[in-house]
């Protein structure tokens, strides 16, 4: 789906990228090149997937669009955990809107990378 096509929506790619504030964090040797631009045409493409994915993707694209945020780190698998749970080895990209931040979880499905689970 290209970025002109989530028209039907009623969201803004101009308004998206403007209230981005792009921060990474430390990167690994996992990190794909996945920029702000082909995140958004991720999480459009991601709007007809069945629930409770097509629904989180297009609540997210709604709130990139009126708030700001931050894509807080390029899909990488996780290094890190912390006391109470191990670090996250599926693939995923994070950001964060209004203080609440979310893992956009990927997998590769005929050769293309696909969200297939937000948290």
């Amino acid at each position: 789906m290209q970025l002109n096509e989530i028209t039907f929506m009623k969201i803004s790619k101009r308004e998206i990228i403007r209230n981005c504030n792009f921060f990474e964090r430390m990167s690994s040797g996992d990190d794909l090149s996945l920029n702000r631009e082909k995140l958004i045409e991720l999480l459009a493409s991601s709007t007809t997937a069945r629930p409770p994915v097509g629904r989180e993707s297009r609540k997210l694209l709604h709130s990139m669009q009126s708030n700001k945020w931050e894509y807080r780190r390029r899909p990488h698998r996780g290094v890190f955990g912390d006391s109470h749970r191990s670090p996250d080895q599926s693939l995923h990209a994070t950001l964060s809107i209004k203080n609440r931040t979310y893992h956009l979880k990927f997998r590769s499905s005929m050769g293309r990378l696909e969200i297939f689970e937000i948290t």
